[in-house]
């Protein structure tokens, strides 16, 4: 059954627990100090019914931070207007910071209505309240004129809230749990208990969590929820956790219980921010204070103009002033440092931009709000730095298929083993990739491929990427690609007469010294040309398969490769072992072409190293 949780709102002593008293028969002022000053400090929690969940939030102006917490996982808010009083600062206050946390389902109970006498008094109320719900996004189906002392509306209230809440569409719980923490304590023969809503996903007993910012991890041994022992919780619950493993130093208000590595860190954000009406915009680098779930965080703010397409709203960049554990969508209240005072509140778009300052500031003006869009942008900023499904729906706080669902709607594209690429990006790739390949085509035009290394080399990019760049160019037949390297598919070696001439006097050179290598000195000597003339046009025998390079300017022709092969399938069929000094012989090779030989031998496992002697490798009779 999925949880319904109710926010009280409202100034200060406008009767918001006495009507949650009314509504439950539960006093939600615990506290001792609540009790004797008669005002609600902390939060308080009471059960209209086994779905419904009431949080009565401070109303009191110093304990904003406590009604943040509070309202930070309600679906449902409670506005409390006295009607001896009327619209109050707090009232607006609270109204706004309703707003800015993204809640649109709203009840209105104007209390104390047994002290007012004049109908007319009752109905401005009414209307002052109406005024200000228009300046928000709130629906508010209903206003209530009710009163604790005589009972009147208090049945109707409450029918009107379970009446709201079935009509309550709530999201998908998420791919994973996360508890942020409003309540901390050790209870005796039991140890660290803590309790919150449960944002997203589920929680069974004996499921391992993490508690951030502590990064420390426990086993859940016991789970309570509506005061009742329960084997499992998800989202929109409101729970008690018992932990094992944990100090009462890991967990405060503010920490969050969630499913280990979920939660991004973050020391810089992108976000979408929106004033609250006849406030002043934060200078830049303004001193300011978060309220982002149950946790407050001074922080630094920089606005970089309006959004384009939603002019009510900034664009920013919030730097907190200690990392904190926030995902993607998360909504976020602003208040000033000093006098506290809220001024605004918005959208977490981005957690972890990469770049430099002027980057930053640049990505924060750019990235679009809406999810499609933003995944869209988010790929494409990554680039050749690819993150896989699950990393993406991490940062969405959404399963893999609904982040498959917005594929559609974007240029991103998947791999077989599930990374995420933008198309716009692959494309200029392989033309960046074909331009590289056609300036070595033009600077060596006798060699019929470029050395797969030195194009990665030049290409400056990741080996997945570039692994893909290359089989997307090859599917598409824009290359031609194989082991001994990448040509563009027109590439087409065309020999100058003189030149096929000298390429025929070269393998007369090498037929002449027989089965020894001959190194590239050799060779420029013997055809009295140009050292880089010869190294062209030794690549276009390497091109015809007809040469090969056993190392670094060492050069041989493939026919005598393969008589060097029957020769040492002969040797071993007499000898197990072969030496440097029966190399020699057998082939007439120096040590200085030898040695060179016998690495290339094992590469091609036709031998096999044994200390100072090779043994006949598997692949030499196939």
């Amino acid at each position: 059954m999925n949880q319904i949780v109710i926010g009280t709102a409202g100034h200060i002593d406008h009767g918001k627990t006495a009507l949650v008293e009314a509504l439950t028969g539960v006093n939600t002022d615990r506290l001792e100090e609540e009790q004797r000053r008669g005002m609600t400090i902390d939060l308080g929690f009471a059960f209209l019914n086994e779905r419904l969940t009431i949080i009565d939030v401070p109303g009191h102006e110093k304990f904003i931070r406590n009604m943040v917490a509070g309202v930070a996982t309600i679906h449902i808010g409670l506005l409390v207007v006295a009607t001896d009083d009327g619209v109050m600062p707090q009232t607006r206050e609270h109204v706004h910071i309703l707003n800015l946390m993204g809640l649109h389902a709203c009840l209105v109970a104007l209390t104390k209505c047994d002290l007012i006498d004049d109908p007319d008094w009752l109905d401005l109320v009414e209307e002052d309240v109406r005024d200000l719900i228009k300046t928000t996004h709130l629906t508010v189906p209903e206003i209530i004129r009710t009163s604790t002392t005589t009972g009147e509306g208090i049945d109707r209230l409450r029918q009107a809230l379970l009446t709201l809440a079935d009509e309550i569409i709530l999201p998908d719980p998420g791919p994973f749990f996360r508890l942020p923490i409003d309540r901390a304590f050790l209870k005796a023969g039991f140890g660290t208990i803590i309790t919150g809503t449960v944002i997203s996903g589920h929680c069974h007993i004996g499921d391992e969590v993490e508690i951030v910012p502590a990064a420390v991890k426990g086993k859940v041994r016991k789970i309570q929820s509506h005061q009742q022992d329960v084997d499992s919780v998800r989202a929109g619950d409101r729970a008690a956790l018992n932990i094992s493993g944990l100090t009462r130093q890991d967990v405060f208000r503010g920490a969050q219980a969630t499913t280990p590595g979920w939660l991004t860190r973050a020391h810089r954000l992108l976000v979408d921010y929106t004033p609250l009406p006849e406030t002043k915009l934060p200078k830049p680098k303004q001193r300011v204070r978060i309220h982002l779930g149950t946790d407050e965080i001074l922080a630094r703010i920089t606005l970089v103009g309006p959004d384009s397409e939603h002019p009510e709203t900034w664009r920013g960049v919030l730097e907190p002033e200690r990392d904190i554990y926030t995902t993607l969508n998360d909504r976020f209240l602003l208040r000033t440092y000093s006098p506290m005072t809220t001024i605004g509140g918005g959208l977490i778009l981005h957690p972890t931009p990469r770049g430099k300052w002027r980057q930053v500031k640049s990505a924060a003006q750019e990235i679009p709000r809406e999810p499609e869009r933003r995944l869209e942008w988010l790929v494409r900023e990554r680039g050749d730095d690819l993150w896989t499904l699950k990393d993406w729906s991490r940062l969405f706080s959404v399963d893999p298929d609904t982040l498959l669902s917005y594929l559609p709607n974007t240029d991103c594209e998947y791999t077989e083993e599930n990374f995420l690429f933008s198309r716009e990006c692959m494309d200029r790739d392989q033309d960046r990739l074909k331009t590289i390949l056609a300036a070595f085509h033009q600077r060596y035009p006798y060699r019929s491929r470029m050395n797969k290394e030195n194009l990665k080399s030049e290409f400056q990019s990741n080996d997945r990427w570039f692994r893909y760049v290359l089989e997307a160019l090859n599917q598409s037949q824009s290359i031609r690609l194989d082991d001994q390297g990448v040509a563009l598919t027109d590439h087409v070696v065309t020999l100058s007469f003189d030149d096929q001439s000298r390429i025929e006097h070269l393998i007369r050179v090498f037929r002449a010294a027989e089965l020894r290598p001959l190194d590239l000195a050799e060779l420029t000597a013997a055809l009295r040309q140009e050292e880089t003339l010869v190294l062209e046009l030794l690549h276009v025998l390497k091109g015809r398969g007809q040469a090969l390079e056993i190392k670094p300017g060492i050069w041989l022709l493939t026919e005598t490769i393969e008589s060097m092969k029957q020769l040492l399938v002969k040797h071993f069929q007499d000898s197990n072992t072969l030496s440097v000094a029966q190399l020699k012989d057998l082939f007439g090779v120096t040590r200085k072409t030898g040695i060179p030989l016998l690495e290339y031998f094992d590469r091609r496992d036709w031998t096999r190293r044994e200390g100072n002697e090779r043994t006949a490798g598997e692949s030499l009779n196939e």
